[in-house]
């Protein structure tokens, strides 16, 4: 085993990533739950991502920032070993929306993991506002109370027939796109190709269409193929949608 599968394996299981399967697993309910152990892990990683020659690496400058604001317009907190993940295409990163980035796997094979770290930690003490070291807490999702909509979470239930399904997707092609692809940045036009509609504001006419289809189905996959998005991005407003529905109620 090489130095970065076993990276790859470590940073998966701080991640809460089951190497084995690559399905995520709840830390609290393992070993990891102990901070003692988490602190020996994180250390482990450390020892293993310790600089090597800083010089022997080109990675510029203007893909760093690029995958930073694709990162943060996906709703993650970029830092080092995120990115680092992402350059070399790590098995622990499961958000197919992330496997559609430009950065993505794309220094795999070309520079160790340990040599890609040390270059964006130098990165990270030019621009720390852009790359931080560590992931801060994401100060939008902080306050969203939707967040605790179990909707999606619940058992799958689709009762929607092919005849409904081409009647949204046809009223999805007719909102048309603000963002145009032509005009978009490379990573956003990478998104693009696995889903359509990446980046493009929810419009009204959009979330009318989303909760009348949420009457038929809470199966994000299906529903991902049907409006263009990724199941992160129609979660995310689907249980913004219902939560601000049953204010709308509770308050009336």
């Amino acid at each position: 085993m090489t130095s970065e599968s076993l990276i790859d394996i470590l940073d998966g299981l701080r991640n809460g990533v089951d190497p084995r399967t690559g399905e995520t697993f709840h830390k609290k309910d393992s070993c990891l739950g102990q901070p003692e152990v988490r602190r020996s892990l994180n250390s482990l990683i450390k020892t293993l991502t310790l600089p090597v020659d800083p010089e022997a690496i080109n990675i510029p400058d203007q893909l760093v920032k690029e995958t930073c604001a694709a990162l943060r317009e996906l709703g993650y907190a970029p830092c080092v070993a995120q990115l680092a993940k992402i350059f070399i295409g790590s098995r622990s990163i499961a958000d197919h929306s992330l496997k559609g980035l430009v950065a993505y796997n794309k220094y795999r094979g070309v520079y160790k993991r340990e040599l890609i770290h040390t270059h964006l930690m130098e990165f990270h003490r030019r621009f720390p506002e852009i790359l931080p070291e560590i992931a801060k807490v994401n100060k939008r999702t902080v306050h969203e109370p939707w967040g605790e909509i179990d909707f999606f979470r619940v058992a799958v239930f689709d009762k929607m027939d092919i005849e409904k399904e081409a009647e949204v997707k046809k009223a999805i092609d007719g909102l048309g796109l603000r963002k145009e692809n032509h005009r978009l940045p490379a990573y956003m036009q990478k998104a693009r190709e696995s889903y359509s509609r990446s980046f493009e504001p929810w419009v009204r006419d959009e979330q009318a269409l989303l909760i009348e289809a949420m009457c038929y189905s809470n199966d994000l996959k299906r529903l991902s193929d049907i409006f263009g998005r990724s199941p992160r991005s129609l979660e995310s407003m689907g249980q913004r949608l219902i939560f601000e529905s049953k204010e709308k109620q509770r308050v009336a």
